[in-house]
């Protein structure tokens, strides 16, 4: 019995210490661009872009077009990120109210990587030698 709880035991770590779990990142929208202005994650994530003005606008990423149009004052929507090492997000522009106005930022999003030669204790310190 005591073997079988081992057995287990010793699967379930390796089964969750092998699969990277999907990450919902929060970016809100302001009229001067987004916070936060860079992101990192792995495949499958995804960024949940909140609109924190009371103006209705819109989103695009370079070489991919509009990733969404009109997006009406404090609403939200989810975009799943491609596969692919980074992007920059463009805008928000406000297509109504301002004429070509868009915020000052761009989102960057990056492709996570984890440290190949720092030790555990890294997690503990912060610091990496």
């Amino acid at each position: 019995m005591k073997r079988m709880i081992q057995l287990t035991l010793l699967m379930a770590s390796i089964f969750l210490g092998s699969t990277a779990m999907a990450v919902q990142h929060d970016v809100m929208i302001l009229k001067e661009g987004y916070f936060p202005n860079k992101l990192f994650f792995v495949n499958g994530d995804t960024i949940r872009f909140t609109n924190a003005t009371n103006e209705t606008i819109s989103i695009g990423v370079p070489n991919v077009g509009w990733i969404k149009t009109n997006l009406a004052g404090n609403g939200f929507f989810v975009y799943s990120i491609p596969n692919t090492s980074s992007l920059k997000v463009n805008g928000p522009s406000f297509p109504y109210r301002y004429s070509n106005k868009q915020g000052n930022f761009q989102l960057e999003v990056e492709r996570a990587t984890a440290p190949t030669s720092c030790p555990s204790s890294y997690l503990e310190s912060g610091v990496c030698n």
